[in-house]
């Protein structure tokens, strides 16, 4: 069913309702090869279906829509939509690897890829977690020559890891630099970058449109200038694996050859093997331009082989007919100049350098006998398809000649056919020799009732001997514009119906059918539908028994037809797709059964016969080689027979062939790279090309850990299988990095640091600031620098544990948005000791616990209610709870309290703040709340406002801010300004700070307003809180003058500094803030309690 919505006037309107597939439907089907349309329709009658008559796994290529939007239609739309209209229209395209065909979609859209050498892409991704995830294609980029254009917060995060990029700004006035050639849009207007890949933030609280963010006006620069745009990770991450593929056919676009999968048709379609033309009759052997043109005519019969013939010089056969396989073929012989044959090394050597220059199709050559050259033709053996004996009726008669026709017989190598064209009493004698030489001999152009009869006698005795017959023998007459009684034949002379009937008589005696291409097929195929012949007997006599004949492999066995496909008559399994596996080659014809047609008159006796069939699609070894009447092989693409035969000087062909036919080759598998297969992996793991490309905990721990025992790690002790990033999946049955029980016991987690694989402290060399009893590990936590740890301040942080923590944060919001919780922490008990009141902490920390299914031990108004009122110190009072609980989280007004107690625990200990000291998780999540609003701390303006002597949140933020590349700014009244201490740790760090006793100085250049209330209960008296109250309160006049792209922050709860009314501008995010402190906790929890 299928529902659209318009909403108007803030109402919501039903457009439109109706039963229908959605556009991906018939291309799925294509796809698979079944047709979902007719099953879907016997299912809503009743009908019985079968369940599933494609076996998905074994197809071998890919489908992949790539959507396109005329956004170029739409001035100012915002080109990010949702996945309900992320397009108006798809290019679908096959591929043997989804890479490949998300290459052909792109070719076909309006973003072809840019050759990789050298090329300019521009990149600005917003969220942490998706610049993490885009680095392995980035670090791709630039080994491919590309050059990288970064937005500010994007190329800081290249830089850090060590990625040469050029920093481009953003189009906001005031803000940057002036230099325009550095401007984002400018590049775009100028058309300096080849492609634009612009990520945001995948928040749910994207801004307003009315908002022009410097994001939303470069999209549509990209999209008014005509630079190709990607708004997706996984799109952009495709694309570089794209131009992976495009650098290794040289950044050429026309160098990628269509495949076998490249056309679908909705006809009924069979599937044969290449055919086999055993004789093709050519004029003049040593012209290219011959030889392409049989060769394409061979394709455009479905022939993929092709055995030339010189067209007799004579242009007489021994009964004293033209020798031709065609009309039109024999009268140019007829007429012809005599040609030289191909009796000599020189002339072999001619025929087969045009072959090898022109051919389009396989190509082999007949070696020509003559009476008299037996001993010069013989060392062709080795190059030449075999030898084909025709004597002229007055060359037989002559005397002595019969002695060197059959001198042939006896000396040409048995390893290698032996073809004669003869009739009459000139072919039993050569059958003679052939008998009394004990050798295979093959009798083409069977024709007259007589010869049928020596060749059933002779196989009769079980004699060597195979032979086959021209298609337009057969058909003679069939027309209604040749006579039915007699006519002559295209293949010489008059041909009698009691001969025609001869021929029809001895199907089962005919080891293979040649003539003219384009006719062989379908005069054959208007029998099978009429029940005369069988598919079976069609493919064994074009296909099996020519190569039979020439000593080539086997193809393997047709399989059975694909779906419900309707059985035509004869047994043929018209089907449509690829036909379902009827050819198990890569090298295959596909055929539209259901076109009807009549032979032409140049067809001669068979002209206006009936045929049945046209030729789509000729594929070889993998390549499309014509399609729908065009020759898509390149001149000199064919391959000389010799390559495909097995070595005459010596083994078995039959041995040969059979080892050949036992591994025989996958459609495509030699067109494209194959495609990669890896296991089944959660919602939330990197897909399944990007598993192999990091290395994550559960896989790499195990052997990291094997590498450092036996020393196999880098010079900094680190293993470099854990070097890379990566990312932890907590949905899905395990979280992705956590062994199971049994793992944990048996110490394989050990080795995991940290879930990003980003250095640890002590990898680097250093150690956290902090004192050996806050850092120690406590006993069965493991050896994580997380698991077992008291989280006392924000001085234990380094820069590389902020990132860990946050990409598991991450990982649990996207957690939360799908499953709600994870049973990660089930049978642990957290308690909770607030001795001061708590909403948003204790709450936070509550839910945090419980969403990972732990339970929580709260002491309920623990200042008045718990044995500290009674005068019981903290410290015992947490050693009581830890009896109970497995970390505890402790709130005091006095400054140091969380450390005292942690001092005294055997379990975790973590600070929700104490007193005006510090409170560590606070600016854990204001810090995470920075970067997944603005994509990036580094480069930010931060300013605090308010009572800045007191707030214990930002003396922690400030510290924690001080690893990156900020700039603080300090606005309070004189008597509540940042603490000394604070000033010099920052200062220590060297981070441009300054304080002001104004807002309007610095509210401008402001990229993070960060306000805390006024602490009543920090103040002596009511007169000294009265007096600084109210003195900087944040309204929305005061926004005007600020960023659009700015955020206000603020730790909560709030009093009078935030008027309620900017809780609706979209720059406000201390709600959020909020929501994003319940992942941080559930992170570090996790973490702590070392089960992340």
């Amino acid at each position: 069913m299928n529902i659209q919505f318009i909403a108007k006037n803030n109402s919501i309107k039903v457009i439109e309702c109706n039963l229908r597939a959605s556009r991906s439907f018939p291309f799925v089907s294509k796809t698979i090869g079944m047709d979902l349309a007719k099953m879907a329709a016997k299912v809503m009658l009743g009908l019985p279906v079968r369940p599933y008559p494609v076996d998905v796994s074994a197809v071998r290529h890919v489908g992949v829509k790539v959507a396109i939007f005329s956004f170029t239609r739409l001035l100012g739309a915002d080109p990010i939509l949702g996945v309900e209209m992320a397009s108006t229209g798809e290019v679908a395209c096959f591929g043997a690897t989804r890479e490949e065909a998300y290459l052909k979609g792109l070719i076909s859209t309006d973003k072809p890829p840019p050759n990789p050498k050298d090329a300019a892409i521009g990149v600005s991704i917003g969220s942490y977690k998706e610049k993490l995830e885009f680095l392995a294609s980035a670090v791709r980029l630039v080994e491919l020559g590309a050059r990288l254009y970064a937005t500010p917060g994007t190329a800081d995060f290249f830089t850090e890891h060590g990625l040469p990029c050029k920093t481009v700004l953003w189009p906001s006035e005031g803000e940057f630099s002036p230099s325009e050639e550095d401007n984002v849009v400018d590049l775009l207007r100028r058309h300096q970058l080849d492609y634009f890949i612009n990520v945001p933030s995948a928040n749910q609280y994207r801004r307003l449109r009315s908002f022009e963010s410097p994001g939303y006006l470069s999209r549509r620069a990209s999209v008014e200038f005509s630079v190709p745009l990607l708004t997706n990770i996984k799109c952009a991450k495709l694309l570089v694996r794209c131009l992976d593929l495009l650098a290794a056919n040289e950044g050429r676009v026309a160098a990628m050859p269509l495949g076998a999968y490249d056309a679908r048709y909705s006809a009924r379609v069979i599937t044969l093997p290449g055919l086999v033309v055993l004789d093709a009759p050519l004029v003049d052997v040593a012209s290219p331009t011959a030889w392409e043109g049989v060769s394409a005519a061979a394709l455009a019969g479905g022939a993929t082989t092709v055995c030339v013939s010189s067209a007799a010089p004579q242009g007489r056969r021994t009964d004293g007919q033209p020798s031709s396989a065609s009309s039109s073929a024999a009268v140019a012989a007829a007429a012809a100049p005599a040609k030289a044959t191909v009796g000599t090394v020189e002339a072999f050597t001619a025929a087969s350098r045009a072959a090898s220059a022109a051919a389009v199709a396989d190509w082999g050559v007949w070696a020509d006998a003559t009476a008299g050259n037996a001993a010069v033709v013989k060392p062709l053996a080795r190059g030449a398809v075999g030898l084909r004996i025709e004597p002229r009726a007055d060359e037989w008669e002559a005397p002595a000649a019969t002695a060197g026709w059959l001198g042939h017989v006896d000396t040409w190598p048995r390893s290698a056919p032996l073809r004669i064209a003869s009739s009459g009493r000139a072919l039993a004698a050569l059958l003679f020799g052939a008998v009394v030489s004990g050798r295979d001999v093959h009798v083409a152009r069977l024709r007259r009732r007589e010869d049928v009869g020596m060749v059933a006698a002779a196989k009769a005795k079980r004699l060597a001997v195979t032979c086959d017959v021209n298609v337009l023998d057969l058909y003679a007459g069939a027309g209604d514009r040749a006579s039915a009684a007699s006519s002559t034949s295209a293949a010489g002379g008059a041909l009698s119906s009691d001969d025609r009937d001869a021929l029809w008589e001895s199907l089962d005696l005919i080891d293979a059918v040649t003539g003219p291409p384009e006719l062989l097929l379908p005069l054959l195929l208007a029998s099978v539908h009429d029940g005369r012949l069988t598919m079976a007997w069609v493919r064994s006599r074009l296909v099996d028994g020519p190569r039979r004949i020439l000593g080539m492999a086997p193809v393997p066995s047709p399989g059975s037809e694909a779906g419900d496909a309707d059985e035509a008559a004869g047994g043929v399994g018209a089907t449509s797709g690829d036909g379902g596996g009827a050819a198990d080659s890569d090298t295959f014809v596909e055929v539209d059964y259901d076109e009807v047609w009549a032979a032409p008159a140049a067809s001669g006796a068979a002209a206006g016969a009936p045929c049945r069939g046209r030729v789509r699609r000729v594929v070889v070894r993998g390549r499309i080689a014509y399609l729908d009447g065009k020759v898509f092989a390149a001149a000199g693409s064919g391959a000389d027979l010799r390559s495909l035969v097995p070595d005459r000087r010596g083994g078995s062909a039959t041995a040969a062939a059979a080892a050949a036919a036992a591994s025989p080759l996958s459609r495509a598998s030699l067109a494209v790279p194959p495609r990669r297969v890896s296991a089944p992996i959660s919602n939330l793991e990197l897909d399944e090309a990007d598993a192999d490309d990091y290395a994550t905990p559960g896989r790499a721990g195990a052997e990291a850990a094997k590498a450092s025992a036996v020393g196999g790690g880098d010079a900094d002790g680190r293993v470099a299988a854990a070097a890379r990033p990566s990312a932890t999946a907590v949905v899905g049955g395990r979280p992705r990095g956590v062994g199971g029980k049994a793992a944990a016991r048996n110490g394989a987690m050990d080795a995991v640091v940290n879930v990003s694989g980003l250095p640890s402290a002590a990898a680097r060399g250093g150690a956290a600031p902090s004192t050996a009893r806050i850092t120690g590990v406590l006993p069965g936590y493991g050896r994580g620098w997380w698991a077992g740890r008291h989280i006392l301040s924000v001085a234990q942080f380094t820069r590389a544990e902020l990132h860990a923590l946050f990409d598991v944060a991450t990982e649990m919001k996207q957690m939360v948005s799908r499953a709600g919780h994870y049973e990660l922490l089930r049978g642990k008990v957290l308690a909770l000791l607030f001795l001061e009141p708590s909403t948003r902490t204790a709450c936070s920390f509550q839910a945090a616990m419980l969403r990972l299914g732990g339970t929580c031990l709260t002491v309920a108004d623990a200042g008045k209610r718990s044995s500290v009122a009674k005068g019981e110190s903290v410290e015992d009072t947490v050693r009581t709870l830890e009896s109970y609980a497995d970390a505890a989280i402790v709130r005091s007004p006095v400054v140091g309290a969380a450390a005292a107690a942690a001092a005294a625990a055997r379990k975790p200990v973590i600070n929700a703040g104490d007193g005006i000291g510090e409170h560590p998780t606070q600016a854990l999540l204001d810090v995470f709340t920075m970067r997944e609003e603005l994509g990036t701390v580094n480069g930010l303006t931060v300013t605090f406002v308010g009572d800045l002597r007191h707030g214990r949140t930002v003396h922690s933020l400030a510290r924690l801010l001080s690893l990156y590349a900020v700039r603080l700014r300090y606005v309070s009244p004189a008597s509540l300004r940042m603490p000394g201490e604070v000033l010099e740790a920052v200062a220590a760090r060297g981070v441009e700070q300054s304080e002001h006793g104004s807002l309007d100085d610095v509210l401008r250049e402001t990229d993070v307003l960060y306000v805390t209330r006024v602490q009543r209960e920090r103040f002596d008296t009511v007169a000294e809180y009265d007096a600084v109250c109210n003195e900087f309160i944040i309204t929305p006049k005061t926004l005007a003058r600020a960023k659009e792209t700015a955020i206000v922050m603020h730790p909560l709860p709030r009093l009078g500094e935030i008027h309620p009314d900017v809780d609706t501008d979209p720059r406000a995010v201390y709600f959020r803030q909020m929501e994003y402190g319940m992942y941080v906790r559930m992170a570090l929890l996790a973490k702590v309690l070392g089960k992340a």
